[in-house]
């Protein structure tokens, strides 16, 4: 979550550099970063909206929210990425298979 939020920040603070988006929109741009790097990391879109509308208190944003999620996975998903938690499962699993 953390990285998703540095990630968002950067890029809003780009964008507001160039004069594109308001300064204001600075907090949205890091909540959106967290739902979209914990939802392409997870794969699992849907419980990254609940945790970060519950860790944000409120949920006055879960449409942007939504498509940031869903496109988060979409994209992780064209490139073939798996989820972080099979990837640490076959960690666990390989050296037991080895011995």
């Amino acid at each position: 979550m953390t990285l998703g939020a540095l990630i968002g920040a950067w890029s809003a603070n780009i964008l507001i550099n160039i004069g594109v988006l308001p300064i204001n929109y600075l907090p949205n741009m890091v909540i959106l970063g967290m739902v979209g790097f914990f939802a392409g990391v997870t794969k699992a879109p849907f419980t990254a909206i609940l945790l970060v509308s519950e860790m944000v208190g409120g949920t006055s944003q879960v449409l942007s929210l939504l498509i940031v999620a869903i496109t988060s996975y979409l994209v992780v998903d064209e490139l073939s990425g798996k989820p972080i938690y099979e990837d640490l499962l076959e960690q666990l699993v390989r050296p037991q298979n080895q011995s």
